[in-house]
């Protein structure tokens, strides 16, 4: 086979091999497959050897990709066999990726779609490199040896994975909380700006792009009076968010405490055992579930505080009722309620299996307690700020 032969099959192979890791599923909460997790802090040897499989196959990929591109320019005919290598890099990655997938894993959403998201960078990647060598894009100036180097970062970046249920469910509940602080800070910034004084212009053009550039709002909006009080509730609210999630994030700990407790046990009846540490990595699984619909909420919940805030209910042509619809900012703050109500009673009801009690600390159920009260109080200022204005 020719040069380009052999480039051209292991493009397609990637390229199939693309659209099956697209195709994984994560186990979302609606999924027909529900997840169970068999493991919390210790890995078994399954999900451990599909580890080994993602750090392999990503070095292969990382170490050949520099040879490819060095013999490519200079003979591509000599550079076959280093293709079919990337391609076996890419297929060692993407197996190892399906191991974590599989249903007798016990791998939790977190663990599948970290492990997911970087084989499907680094099969995206190495695409990208052997496109520019088909395309002869590779031969302009530096475009591949640039191409290398994506290759390089996200290889290296496998290794920054985190591994197992226990590490994935933490970084999802961090990034979910610097998302919380992010969205307070900037919209924290704006109102400190105070309200909108004198009548802007309305000549009908908008903000042009000098305005953008040299305000600290971007398009120069700022809120009115009345929209200042609705935000400061919705802020409080997302600060209700990121408490709960820190106390999911404790519970949590306490929960893997319990398996730990159950995997050393010595008592004789291995199945009653058995049973509680399922009941508890399933409370687990739910509770990171009910977090995630959290932390998702504060993103939502922040598209809709940029000003000025919408707060009529859009209604269609062929409506004809009379009665107020709600506007996508109200419907939303209920969803936020709701969603820190259903992490925070999960975490003061901690019975998996309506037996046994985990352990949950004080200062977690204090703090739960606290945010359930704060949580009903925010939402009703909220409402009551919005109601004043509409």
């Amino acid at each position: 086979m020719s040069a380009q032969d052999v480039n051209e099959e292991a493009l397609a192979a990637l390229q199939r091999l693309a659209d099956a890791l697209s195709n994984l599923d994560d186990g979302g909460i609606d999924t027909a497959n529900p997840i169970r997790l068999s493991h919390w802090r210790d890995l078994t040897d399954d999900v451990k050897a599909a580890y080994k499989m993602l750090d392999e196959g990503a070095e292969l990929v990382r170490a050949t990709s520099t040879k490819y591109t060095l013999v490519g320019k200079i003979s591509m005919e000599d550079g076959k066999k280093l293709a079919t290598d990337l391609r076996r890099g890419c297929e060692l990655v993407g197996t190892g990726a399906v191991l974590l997938h599989a249903p007798n894993s016990g791998c939790a959403r977190s663990t599948r779609t970290h492990a997911k998201k970087s084989a499907r960078a680094v099969v995206a990647s190495t695409i990208h490199l052997i496109n520019g060598f088909l395309d002869r894009t590779a031969f302009t100036e530096n475009v591949g040896a640039q191409r290398t180097g994506a290759v390089w970062s996200i290889c290296d970046a496998v290794a920054k994975v985190p591994r197992g249920n226990r590490s994935a469910m933490r970084r999802d509940l961090l990034t979910w909380a610097g998302e919380c602080n992010d969205t307070m800070q900037e919209f924290a910034a704006i109102v400190k700006l105070g309200p909108v004084r004198g009548g802007a212009a309305t000549d009908g053009a908008g903000p042009s792009w000098d305005d953008f550039c040299e305000t600290e709002t971007g398009t120069g909006d700022l809120y009115t009076h009345g929209e200042i009080g609705v935000v400061e509730a919705c802020l409080a609210l997302i600060k209700c968010s990121r408490g709960a999630i820190g106390a999911c994030l404790k519970a949590a700990e306490a929960a893997g405490d319990e398996v730990a407790r159950y995997n050393d046990s010595k008592e004789n009846d291995g199945s009653e055992i058995e049973e509680r540490k399922t009941a508890v990595l399933r409370w687990i699984q739910e509770l990171h579930d009910s977090a995630r619909t959290l932390g998702d909420g504060v993103t939502d919940l922040g598209c809709l505080l940029y000003p000025p805030l919408e707060l009529l209910g859009r209604r269609s042509i062929s409506d004809a009722s009379g009665d107020k619809i709600k506007s996508e900012l109200a419907i939303q703050l209920e969803r936020q309620r709701d969603a820190v109500l259903a992490v925070t009673v999960a975490i003061l009801d901690a019975s998996p299996n309506g037996k046994e009690i985990i352990p949950i600390p004080e200062e977690v159920s204090d703090i739960s307690s606290k945010l359930v009260t704060a949580c009903g109080k925010r939402f009703n200022e909220a409402k009551a700020a919005m109601k004043a204005i509409a």
